[in-house]
C-alpha cells in the first residue's frame, strides 16, 4: 500500500526546505559581516591605542630631552659666566692653564671654551693651540655682541670654527668694561654630537631622531640614531606651535619620507626648540602584527563559516540543523572558556536549614581561573570555597558572593597575596547571579595597577633626592590635619632653609650642589622619626611633617636634626664644606588649623630662625609676622 502526502503537506514542506536552504546563507552574511565590522572595530581601538602610546612616548621623550638640554645649557652658560668672571679679575690676560689644572674647564674636544678681545682677535681657549692670526671680527655672533649690546647668553651656528676646522655650536656672552662698553666675548663652542646625544634614545630605532632647533626654526643639532649626528633631518622644516606640543608629521618632511611622531618643548629664555621624532614604523609595529593576525584570523573564521552554511544548507532537516548549532555553540564556548585571558567560575550556593547561605560549590572553572587559585581545574571543581582557600581568605570570598546572590551583581578589584611570582597581585573580579549561583569572570590587572602606581609615584617624588616633593605634600598635609584633629593630637611642620647653599653652587658648580642636596636629604630621613615625612619643596628648600607628637618630641627631633647637619659635608673627592640649616617650626593647632596657615607660620619661624642667624630653629610666635 503506498502512502501519498497531500500536496498541502509537500507544498509546506517544501516551504520549509526553501526557508532553511535561503536562510543558512542570510545568516551565514549577517553573521560574517558582524564578525568583520567587530573585528574592524576592534582594530580601530587598537589603532587609537597605538597611536596615543605614540604620542604619549614623543612627548615624555621630548620632555626628557628638554630637561637634558635645560641642565646642559645651564653648565654652558656657567661656564660663560666664569670666563667673564676671570677676564674681569684679570683683563686681557685669562690663565687657562692654571684653571684647567683646577678642573674649572673641561678638558674635551667636543666643547672648549675662548676668550675673544673687542677686536674680534683670539686671546686665549682651553685647547692650547696656538691663538695667532685668528680673529672672527667678520662673524655674525660676534657682530651681534658688539652692536647689541646684549647682556644674557646668545646662542649661534652650527658654523665652522677657525680655530678647530670642525663645525660647532657657540654659547657667547659680550665682556664689559667698567664704564659698560664693550670690551669682547666670552664663548664656549660646543660640537653637535654633545647636544644631540640623548641615553633615552638608546633603544631607538634608526629612523627615530632627536634634534635641537633655534628661535628662527633653523636646526642646530640632530641625530639620527644613537651616537650618529647630522646637519638635518628634514626636507622641509615643519612649524611648531606653542610652547610644547605632540603632532603626526607626513613623510614629505623628512629626508628618508618617513613619516613620524614629533614631540616639541620650548627651552625658555633662549627660544630653542628640543624635539624628538618617533617613526610611525616601530610605534606601529605591534598594532600591525596584530592587524595581521586579527585578519588572518577572520578570513580563516570566515572560510569556516563558508563551510558551516554550507553544510547547515545539505542537511536541512531541523533535527540535524539543531544539533549542528548546538554542537557549534558547544564548541565555541569551550574554545572561549579555555583559550581566553580570563578566570572563568560557576559557583553553586549551598543553603542551611534555615535558607541562609552557609558555602559555596564550585561547579565550572576553566584553567586560568584555576591557576590564579594556585590548583589545577580537576582538583578544583566540586570544591566547597571553605575547602580552598586559608580561612580568613574563604570567609572574605564567601562574604563577597553572598552580596552578589543578594544585588544580583557585584565588581571589584582585589590584591592577593604575593605567594610565587607565577600569581597576579592585582585582579578584576565581577560576579553575576543566575539561579542559584554565580557565573565569576576574573582577569589580571597586575601590570595596569603597577603602571598606575610608578605613574603616581613619579607625580608626587622629587627627582633629584627621591624624596615627596610639593605636589605630594599638597595633597598629605590637608589629610594629615584632618586625622590630627579627628584624634585630638598635635601635628608640627618644619621649614627648613640651607645656610650658603648658594656658595656651594657658585663655588663647585651645579653638580655639586645637587650632591650635596642628596646627602642633606638622606640626613634628614634619617634623623626623623618612621612615620614622619620629609619633602623637597624647591632649590634647598625642605619641609618636615611631624604627626602624634607631643612638644618635647619635637624638639628632640629638630635637635637630631640640627645634630645631622653640623657634620661637614664631602664636596668632590677632598673639600669639606659645613652648611647648617636655618629651621622654622609651626604646630597644629595652636599656629593654624589648616594647611596655609601652618605653612606660613614655619615660613616666618624660618626667617626668624635667618635674622637671629645661622643653624638656629624657632618655633613659630605671633610676632613673627610682624
Amino acid at each position: 500500500m503506498v502512502t501519498s502526502v497531500p500536496l498541502s503537506k509537500r507544498a509546506e514542506h517544501g516551504y520549509r526546505f526553501s526557508s532553511a536552504i535561503f536562510l543558512w546563507p542570510v545568516m551565514g552574511l549577517l553573521t560574517g559581516l558582524l564578525f568583520w565590522g567587530f573585528v574592524q572595530l576592534r582594530l580601530e581601538k587598537e589603532y587609537a591605542n597605538a597611536e596615543q602610546a605614540g604620542m604619549q612616548k614623543a612627548t615624555s621623550l621630548s620632555r626628557a630631552y628638554a630637561a637634558q638640554l635645560r641642565h646642559t645649557i645651564g653648565q654652558l652658560d656657567q661656564l660663560t659666566l666664569q670666563l667673564r668672571y676671570e677676564w674681569r679679575r684679570h683683563p686681557g690676560k685669562p690663565n687657562f692653564e692654571e684653571q684647567l689644572a683646577e678642573g674649572l674647564y673641561p678638558l674635551s674636544s667636543q666643547i672648549y671654551a675662548l676668550i675673544i678681545d673687542r677686536n674680534g682677535n683670539l686671546v686665549d681657549s682651553t685647547l692650547g693651540k696656538s691663538q695667532s692670526g685668528i680673529n672672527v671680527a667678520d662673524r655674525d655672533f660676534f657682530r651681534q655682541l658688539q652692536t647689541t649690546g646684549f647682556s644674557g647668553l646668545q646662542v649661534s651656528g652650527p658654523e665652522v670654527a677657525r680655530l678647530t676646522g670642525m663645525t660647532v655650536l657657540r654659547f657667547s656672552r659680550a665682556l664689559t668694561r667698567s664704564d659698560g662698553s664693550f670690551d669682547g666675548a666670552a664663548v664656549v663652542a660646543v660640537q653637535p654630537q654633545y647636544l644631540a646625544s640623548f641615553q633615552d634614545m638608546s633603544n631607538a630605532s634608526r629612523e627615530d631622531f632627536v634634534s635641537l632647533m633655534g628661535s628662527d626654526g633653523r636646526v642646530l643639532a640632530a641625530s639620527r640614531e644613537t651616537g650618529v649626528v647630522t646637519d638635518t633631518v628634514y626636507r622641509h622644516a615643519p612649524s611648531f606651535p606653542g610652547e610644547q606640543g605632540v603632532a603626526r608629521i607626513s613623510a614629505e618632511h623628512f629626508l628618508d619620507d618617513v613619516p613620524r611622531f614629533v614631540a616639541w618643548q620650548t627651552l625658555q629664555p633662549e627660544g630653542l626648540l628640543a624635539v624628538v621624532g618617533i617613526a610611525e614604523s616601530s610605534v606601529f609595529a605591534a598594532y600591525d602584527k596584530t592587524a595581521r593576525d586579527y585578519r588572518s584570523a577572520t578570513v580563516t573564521a570566515s572560510a569556516f563559516l563558508l563551510l558551516f552554511v554550507f553544510i547547515g544548507m545539505i542537511y536541512t532537516a531541523r533535527l540535524t540543523w539543531k544539533k549542528e548549532l548546538a554542537e557549534e555553540i558547544g564548541d565555541t564556548y569551550r574554545l572561549a572558556l579555555e583559550g581566553g585571558r580570563e578566570g572563568f567560575f560557576m559557583v553553586r550556593a549551598l543553603f542551611d536549614m534555615d535558607g541562609g547561605i552557609e558555602d559555596f560549590v564550585i561547579e565550572v572553572c576553566n584553567e586560568r581561573g584555576a591557576a590564579y587559585a594556585g590548583q589545577t581545574r580537576t582538583r578544583l571543581v566540586g570544591q566547597r570555597i571553605s575547602g580552598v582557600w586559608p580561612p580568613r581568605q574563604a570567609e572574605r570570598i564567601a562574604a563577597v558572593c553572598r552580596h552578589a546572590m543578594r544585588a544580583g551583581f557585584h565588581e571589584d578589584e582585589v590584591r592577593t597575596p604575593a605567594l610565587d611570582e607565577t600569581r597576579p597581585l592585582w585582579l578584576h573580579r565581577r560576579f553575576v547571579r543566575y539561579g542559584r549561583g554565580l557565573a565569576i569572570t576574573v582577569r589580571d590587572i597586575s601590570d595596569a595597577r603597577a603602571h598606575q602606581e610608578a605613574l603616581s609615584r613619579m607625580a608626587h617624588a622629587d627627582v633629584l633626592t627621591g624624596l615627596p616633593n610639593r605636589a605630594w605634600l599638597m595633597r598629605h598635609l590637608p589629610q594629615a590635619i584632618t586625622r590630627a584633629r579627628r584624634q585630638n593630637r598635635m601635628l608640627a611642620v618644619m621649614f627648613i632653609d640651607l645656610d650658603d647653599f648658594k656658595s656651594v653652587n657658585d663655588s663647585h658648580g651645579h653638580a655639586a650642589g645637587d650632591a650635596l642636596l642628596q646627602v642633606v636629604a638622606r640626613r634628614l630621613s634619617g634623623a626623623v622619626r618612621g612615620r614622619d615625612h620629609v619633602a623637597r619643596l624647591a632649590g634647598d628648600e625642605f619641609t618636615v611633617v611631624l604627626e602624634d607628637v607631643e612638644g618635647d618630641e619635637v624638639v628632640q627631633i629638630v635637635e637630631r636634626i640640627m645634630a645631622a647637619m653640623s657634620e661637614p659635608f664631602l664636596i668632590g673627592n677632598s673639600h669639606r664644606h659645613q652648611t647648617l640649616a636655618s629651621i622654622g617650626i609651626s604646630r597644629y593647632p595652636e599656629d593654624g588649623e589648616d594647611m596655609d596657615a601652618l605653612l606660613r607660620a614655619a615660613d616666618a619661624a624660618m626667617y626668624c630662625s635667618k635674622s637671629t642667624g645661622k643653624g638656629r630653629y624657632v618655633f613659630y610666635q605671633a610676632q613673627d609676622n610682624d
